[in-house]
């Protein structure tokens, strides 16, 4: 639970709360109200029309997007994570599945936040989201921090300038990979 203006709140709207507060990142769900009971929690969204998870535009519908689509959708990502942190909240299981994407216009929007946890600087305890997106320090030491971040990434031979981007996000030692700033700067996003 976490504590808002009308009293204690599950975790999930709580966040919501701090992520949809005004001014409202543009790449992030909204949520425009919610309903506790005793046993259940009812969260309204927004509708997202004509968007799909971003894991069946790569896997079932399209295949890989070009690379200009690409760096396109990754640029809103970092926005849509950049924002979770500046507003206090670590998404915590970020995978294609948890972004839709629009596809005539390339929109981004995070959703789901029922892995999240408020951001702080220490180590997390507990298991991240998703098993198949856990960062490897999770596995070897089981425990972790939102930053730097981890990512995994399916490409194909076709990428250019973004190469050392994936490179560096890849990196298997926290020290060695980039914060969400030095990716939000990087070249190959501009």
């Amino acid at each position: 639970l976490i504590v808002g203006e009308k009293g204690k709140v599950p975790l999930e709207v709580g966040l919501l709360k701090r992520v949809c507060a005004v001014p409202a990142g543009p790449n992030i769900i909204q949520m425009s109200e919610y309903i506790l009971g005793r046993r259940y929690m009812f969260i309204f969204m927004e509708l997202l029309e004509s968007y799909t998870s971003l894991e069946d535009v790569i896997y079932k519908k399209t295949g890989p997007l070009s690379e200009e689509k690409a760096k396109h959708a990754f640029r809103q990502i970092v926005q849509a994570v950049l924002h979770c942190h500046s507003r206090g909240v670590f998404h915590n299981d970020i995978k294609p599945n948890n972004i839709m994407y629009q596809t005539t216009t390339g929109q981004i929007k995070l959703i789901d936040f029922g892995y999240g946890d408020l951001l702080k600087e220490k180590y997390y305890p507990h298991a991240p989201g998703t098993p198949a997106y856990w960062p490897p320090e999770w596995y070897l030491f089981r425990k972790y921090k939102a930053e730097p971040v981890t990512c995994k990434i399916s490409y194909t031979n076709e990428i250019s300038g973004g190469f050392t981007i994936l490179q560096k996000c890849l990196c298997s030692h926290p020290i060695d990979r980039l914060t969400l700033k030095d990716i939000s700067i990087h070249s190959w996003l501009r």
